[in-house]
């Protein structure tokens, strides 16, 4: 007898097994098929430039515009920030967060009210690697110390193409930020589309 239900438990315990890897192998799929082919501000968020290097490009011919765009944008964000000036980090920041926040307000984020790169003398930018809408920008920063001794290091930055310009947002730019830059501009969308239904109903 206690053989025959230790059977049965073995059995019972498969099935249970079997009920469990189908249930999350079902929830896998419901996710991958849930996803958006369509590049998006979450799928930007998820790209990553390569570690290796691989599909990096020199700011050179056709892209030398946007190399000028970016470079200026980082040139006067430092120039500004010589005279405590923060305006730039918020001019650059996703428009979900203008809507969300005053510029007062956005001053005492630790992450900016401790966000000062005095030491920083300039940023040139050396390369590059797109993302669809977003571009990875391998860049030397150059540091002046108390003595005058320059220093250099070497960063990744991302720009984001954003309502027609680049932008380097520095509080939003994060997987976080952008996916909620891209929900916001979901139901910006939303309610200009009902906008536009109801204005030609009344037509």
């Amino acid at each position: 007898m206690s053989s025959e239900r230790n059977g049965v438990n073995i059995v019972t315990a498969a099935k249970r097994l079997l009920a469990l890897v189908s249930l999350v192998a079902l929830l896998s799929l419901a996710v991958g098929c849930g996803s958006d082919s369509s590049e998006s501000a979450a799928d930007r968020a998820d790209s990553q430039p390569a570690e290796s290097g691989e599909g990096r490009l020199q700011f050179s011919g056709e892209h030398a515009e946007e190399k000028a765009q970016m470079q200026a944008l980082v040139d006067e964000i430092i120039e500004r920030f010589k005279y405590h000036d923060k305006a730039p980090l918020w001019e650059n920041e996703f428009s979900y967060l203008h809507d969300r926040a005053t510029f007062d307000e956005y001053l005492e984020y630790d992450h900016i009210k401790h966000f000062n790169p005095d030491s920083v003398d300039h940023i040139d930018l050396d390369s590059f690697e797109f993302h669809g809408d977003t571009c990875y920008t391998w860049v030397t920063v150059y540091f002046e110390g108390p003595t005058g001794k320059v220093s250099t290091d070497h960063d990744v930055y991302p720009f984001y193409f954003h309502k027609g310009r680049w932008i380097r947002p520095t509080f939003t730019s994060n997987p976080s930020g952008i996916r909620e830059q891209q929900e916001y501009e979901r139901i910006m969308y939303q309610a200009d589309s009902a906008a536009k239904a109801e204005a030609e109903e009344g037509l």
